[in-house]
């Protein structure tokens, strides 16, 4: 996980709040309707082919806004995955200390000043962005495990 991927994470929030805004004003849409006629029997003769006029959807219109869902739904899950990334991550750091960096760097957009002050005021912002991003740079070039094939 890169620096550039883990401060995507408010962006990805933010993207999400959006879409699902859109999907519910995509799902709430009035989509016109149309004229149409179906087959069926008369009631009273049943086995008469008889035609009913009834009132269905656009079709294009439809088939459109359907498309439109399913697009916005599949970048939902795309950017809930990435989010599921960054926090895993995050929350597979076993130093507390770090973690709290962490967190407050990506999930709280806090600037290095403020992370020292509430952190520890007697260290300064550089200490705290040296092990942000010496624990990244340690975690990319971390050698990945290969399975064994029996």
């Amino acid at each position: 996980m890169t620096e550039n991927e883990l401060s995507q994470y408010k962006a990805l929030k933010t993207r999400i709040e959006r879409n699902e805004k859109k999907l519910e004003e995509l799902q709430e849409r009035d989509i016109p309707a149309v004229a149409g006629k179906v087959k069926g029997s008369s009631r009273v003769h049943p086995y008469i082919e008889t035609y009913f006029p009834v009132q269905v959807s656009e079709p294009s219109e439809l088939e459109s806004c359907m498309e439109r869902i399913r697009k916005i739904e599949m970048d939902i899950a795309s950017d809930q995955g990435k989010i599921r990334q960054i926090e895993d991550f995050i929350n597979g750091i076993d130093d507390p200390e770090l973690q709290s960096i962490f967190e407050m760097r990506i999930y709280d957009k806090m600037n290095w000043i403020n992370i020292a002050v509430e952190l520890d005021e007697d260290k300064n912002r550089t200490t705290y962005s040296r092990k942000f991003r010496k624990y990244i740079e340690n975690a990319q070039n971390a050698p990945i495990a290969q399975k064994t094939v029996v």
